[in-house]
C-alpha cells in the first residue's frame, strides 16, 4: 500500500511541475513582453503580457508582470485588478500582498493597502521592508501616532536609518512639533550632511519659525546638492513671498514651473504674485492652469 501511495505522490508531483503547451507558449510571450519593456515599448509589452494571460489564464507571473507595468504607467486600477488575480492564485504570498498594498497606496486606497500589508507582515514578520511600507501607508492615511510606533521598531533594528529618521521628522513636522522634527533630521545630518530632502525640510522648519534668512540658507544648500530640486525652488518662492520680495518670489516660481513642477500650488502662488504686481492677464492665465491641473 505504501508503495502505491509513494508512486501516486510522485505522479502528482510530476503533474504539478509539468509544463503544459499553454504554459510554454505563455512563458515565451512573457519573455517577449520583458524584451519590449527593456526597449521602452510599453504598449507592446502590455500586449505581450495580455496574450500570455489569454493563452494561460492561470499563469500568475503574467498578471504580476502586467500589474508592475500598469503601476509604472500610473494605471493603478488596472494594476490592482491584476495583483488581486495573482493573489487569488497564491493567497499566502507576502510578496504579492506587499505589491498590492503599494499600488493601493498610490491609488489613495489607504485602508485596503494597510490590510494587505498587515497580512504580509503576519506571513513574514521578520521582513522590515514590509513594516517600512506599512509606515508609508500610515503616513498617507494620517495615522501618525501608529506610524511613529512602527518607526521606533525600525530604528531599534537600525533599519535604513537615513530614510527612517526622515519619515519620523516629516511626521513631527506635519504635527507642528518643530523641535522633535529638527532633532530627527539632525540625526540624518550626522549620517549624510548633504541630503537635499533633509535640507529642504529644515528650511521649512525655519520658515515656520519665521527665520527666513536661515530658511533660505538651508534651501540654497539643498539646491547646491541638487540644482534641479523643484520643491526647494518652490519653497524659496514661498519664503520670498513671506519676505514681501515679489520679484524674487516670481523668479523662483518660474524656475520651478520651467523645471516641470506640475503642481497647481506653484501656479496659484505665482498667480497671486502677478496679481499683486498688477499683471492681471498673467494672473488669470496661472489661475486657469490651477483649474486645469486640479481636474487632471
Amino acid at each position: 500500500m505504501r508503495h502505491w501511495l509513494s508512486i501516486l505522490l510522485l505522479l502528482f508531483a510530476l503533474v504539478g511541475t509539468a509544463q503544459t503547451p499553454q504554459r510554454i507558449e505563455a512563458t515565451r510571450m512573457v519573455q517577449q513582453g520583458d524584451n519590449n519593456l527593456q526597449l521602452g515599448l510599453y504598449n507592446d509589452a502590455i500586449f505581450s503580457y495580455t496574450n500570455a494571460i489569454t493563452t494561460d489564464p492561470y499563469y500568475a507571473e503574467a498578471y504580476i508582470k502586467r500589474a508592475n507595468l500598469y503601476q509604472r504607467l500610473g494605471r493603478y486600477t488596472e494594476a490592482k485588478k491584476d495583483y488581486n488575480k495573482a493573489k487569488s492564485m497564491n493567497p499566502y504570498s507576502a510578496y504579492l500582498l506587499d505589491a498590492s498594498a503599494k499600488v493601493s497606496f498610490l491609488a489613495t486606497e489607504y485602508q485596503a493597502g494597510l490590510e494587505d500589508i498587515e497580512q504580509a507582515i503576519a506571513i513574514d514578520p521578520e521582513n522590515n521592508d514590509y513594516l517600512d511600507h506599512k509606515v508609508d501607508g500610515q503616513i498617507l492615511a494620517g495615522e501618525y501616532e501608529l506610524a511613529l510606533q512602527d518607526i521606533e521598531r525600525l530604528l531599534e533594528d537600525s533599519y535604513n536609518l537615513e530614510l527612517t529618521y526622515l519619515k519620523q521628522g516629516l511626521i513631527y513636522f506635519l504635527n507642528d512639533d518643530l523641535d522633535q522634527a529638527e532633532s530627527a533630521l539632525q540625526q540624518i545630518c550626522e549620517i549624510n550632511p548633504s541630503n537635499p530632502l533633509v535640507l529642504d525640510v529644515l528650511g521649512l522648519i525655519a520658515m515656520k519659525r519665521k527665520s527666513y534668512e536661515e530658511a533660505l540658507t538651508y534651501l540654497d544648500q539643498a539646491l547646491e546638492v541638487y540644482p534641479e530640486f523643484t520643491l526647494a525652488l518652490y519653497n524659496k518662492g514661498i519664503v520670498y513671498r513671506l519676505m514681501d520680495d515679489d520679484l524674487k518670489a516670481l523668479e523662483h516660481f518660474n524656475k520651478a514651473i520651467d523645471l516641470h513642477l506640475n503642481q497647481s500650488r506653484a501656479y496659484l502662488e505665482r498667480g497671486l504674485v502677478k496679481k499683486e504686481m498688477g499683471n492681471f492677464a498673467g494672473s488669470i492665465k496661472d489661475y486657469s492652469m490651477v483649474s486645469e491641473l486640479d481636474t487632471v
